[in-house]
C-alpha cells in the first residue's frame, strides 16, 4: 500500500527547522535533537535528523517548529525512526497533544499550499 494510502490527510513538503525533545521516563533524562521538517499534515510531520539522536519508534516527543511563520510546539508519538543517507535519519511524528487553534493553522496552511502546486 502507497503511503498515500494510508494518510488519512494530505501532506505537504516544508523545510524549516525544528527541534523535539524526549525526556526518558525511567531515568528522567532529557534528550533534543535538531533538525528539518521534511512533510507536514494536520496530524503529523516527518522531521529529519541525525542519525545518532536517542529516539525510537514508541517514543513521546515534544516538537517545535515553524510553519507560515509561526512557532507550534506539540506532543506526539514517533511512529517510525529510518535511517538515511549520509548520516541522517528521519523521524515520523503522529501528534497527540496538539492545541486546536495550531491544528487548524496547520490544516489552512497546507490546504493553501496545496492549492499552490
Amino acid at each position: 500500500m502507497a503511503d498515500d494510502e494510508r494518510r488519512k490527510t494530505a501532506r505537504i513538503r516544508i523545510s524549516q527547522l525544528a527541534q523535539s525533545t524526549r525526556e526518558d521516563r525511567r531515568t528522567g533524562l532529557r534528550s533534543e535533537a535538531m533538525g528539518t521538517t521534511a512533510d507536514l499534515s494536520k496530524g503529523g510531520l516527518r522531521f529529519d535528523v541525525p542519525q545518532g539522536c536517542n529516539v525510537q519508534s514508541g517514543s513521546e516527543v515534544t516538537i517545535s517548529f515553524v510553519v507560515g511563520g509561526k512557532i507550534v510546539d506539540a506532543k506526539g508519538d514517533v511512529v517510525h525512526f529510518t535511517s538515511k543517507d549520509e548520516g541522517m535519519a528521519s523521524m515520523g511524528i503522529r501528534f497527540k497533544d496538539l492545541s486546536d487553534a495550531d491544528r487548524k493553522f496547520i490544516e489552512r496552511y497546507c490546504q493553501m499550499r496545496e492549492s499552490l502546486e
